[in-house]
């Protein structure tokens, strides 16, 4: 009995490691996997770092994604994503992530940030679905000049609240590919603020529809990072930290139920 109880012991700990370790591959943007001279030529360029590619339909501008060890929201590097209008557009991304594998409640988080203000049609955008090149992704979320932008279907939509230069903005997207609409749901959290500061965000969306139904995984992150192109000299920067692609987290009710299954499967086992 003593030994029964043992065994159950350490199951209901290998359920409990397994419910808050689920599967995430996590980009930090940091040393030894992306250096500032690890892009081509011995430069900072993320491309051609861990997989990151130009945009094929649109070669744009390699030096407009940089690896930045000056700005981070955790540790000592980031992302760091331009576009002034002496320049093609920066367009870029990375593909290969298999943790969501098409599963409902599978979940991409990152952060965001700006340190510009007025510059005019400035946005960076984030299209996750299947490709490196291809806009019609799942779900597309973004800064757009002092706003949180997100594709409510094909129409681009902005919060009426607005965001704040130097915060960052945590974006949590959680697809639904069961449902006969597919969709996600969004929260954008900033940090480090309360409610009545400046730029203080708080939003959460549910039921979005994807902006291309025929989108059923998620194995591609794909940004993009324009300004107006009016002739002038402003740049649009911003800075990506902390991404994570996420298998679904396991509902409680489902581990206890694994851990019942594993004790009466150990009980019978255990009878002489």
């Amino acid at each position: 009995m003593k030994k029964l109880m043992y065994m159950a012991t350490a199951l209901v700990a290998l359920v409990s490691l397994g419910a808050s370790h689920a599967n995430a591959e996590f980009i930090g943007f940091e040393a030894p996997t992306y250096t500032t001279t690890g892009g081509a030529g011995g430069t900072a360029q993320i491309v051609g770092q861990d997989g990151w590619v130009l945009s094929a339909s649109s070669p744009g501008n390699a030096t407009g994604a940089l690896i930045s060890n000056s700005v981070a929201y955790a540790g000592s590097q980031s992302l760091r994503t331009s576009e002034d209008d002496n320049q093609a557009q920066t367009r870029y991304g990375r593909s290969g992530f298999t943790a969501i594998g098409g599963q409902t409640g599978a979940s991409v988080d990152f952060y965001a940030m700006t340190p510009n203000t007025g510059v005019f049609q400035q946005q960076v955008l984030y299209y996750l679905g299947f490709s490196t090149t291809n806009t019609n992704a799942g779900a597309v979320v973004g800064l757009y000049q002092d706003k949180i932008r997100y594709y409510n279907g094909s129409t681009a939509t902005d919060t009426a609240e607005s965001t704040a230069a130097n915060v960052w903005y945590h974006f949590t997207i959680t697809f639904d590919f069961d449902s006969p609409t597919r969709n996600y749901d969004l929260t954008v959290q900033s940090v480090g603020l309360t409610s009545g500061d400046a730029g203080y965000i708080n939003l959460s969306l549910t039921d979005v529809p994807f902006r291309n139904q025929a989108v059923s995984d998620v194995t591609a992150i794909m940004i993009l990072s324009d300004d107006s192109d009016d002739g002038g000299s402003q740049t649009a920067v911003f800075y990506t930290d902390n991404l994570s692609f996420n298998a679904p987290v396991p509902e409680p009710g489902m581990l206890s139920l694994v851990g019942i299954g594993g004790l009466i499967m150990l009980a019978r086992r255990s009878r002489p």
